[in-house]
């Protein structure tokens, strides 16, 4: 693995950031270096990535990878298509030693240092997770613009002009703003395209042919 890829990797967990003169250890870590508490360090997890300290929450009860995705999508709404976040969290908590793993029943439990950790970081519930409600759900009538009517009125060459494919946003809706972000962030200085489609591959569960 190159340097590029895992600073990529290790970004999102706040350890590393990257500006236009390249990438730089945070502040945070540099903490952790000093301190060399890895209390602290799953602390500094838990504030930059969603369902961390939730994992160890749902492992008070001993489940497996499987069942940790399917609470994941169904109870925190977040869409994994794959074991993939999951499993990457489930690593950093296997070596921070705040869970342990059997493998005769695949089952995953939390440690007595992960309990103390829980205590000090707390959770969030699924019943407390703010739910998004389209506004618009009641609406009788749209008002359009006048530019938006123009626009839609299109000469027979502008019509077969039109792109064939159609661009997306990986992810939902509701987390739109931070993958354009971290895109914006991952691309702030010239980026290899290799690169990017490794940290699409990686974080979205997305192919080169997408």
């Amino acid at each position: 693995m190159t340097l590029d890829k895992l600073c990529i990797a290790l970004r999102p967990s706040g350890i590393v950031y990257k500006n236009k003169n390249g990438w730089g250890i945070s502040s945070e870590a540099k903490t952790w270096l000093e301190l060399r508490d890895d209390l602290y360090l799953a602390a500094l997890l838990n504030a930059n990535i969603r369902f961390f300290s939730e994992v160890l929450a749902i492992l008070q009860v001993p489940h497996t990878a499987s069942e940790i995705l399917n609470i994941a999508n169904e109870d925190y709404k977040l869409s994994w298509k794959t074991k993939n976040e999951v499993n990457a969290r489930l690593k950093w908590l296997l070596d921070l030693g705040l869970i342990v793993y059997k493998d005769f029943s695949m089952n995953y439990s939390i440690t007595e240092l992960g309990k103390k950790f829980l205590e000090i970081a707390g959770y969030v519930k699924p019943d407390e997770l703010v739910k998004n409600i389209d506004p618009t759900l009641e609406e009788e009538t749209i008002p359009i613009s006048k530019w938006a009517y123009k626009l839609c009125e299109m000469e027979k060459s502008e019509l077969s002009s039109r792109k064939i494919s159609i661009g997306y946003i990986p992810g939902s809706i509701e987390t739109m703003h931070n993958t354009i972000s971290d895109y914006l962030l991952l691309m702030n200085s010239p980026t290899e395209l290799s690169i990017i489609i490794e940290y699409s591959r990686k974080n979205y569960q997305i192919s080169e042919s997408s």
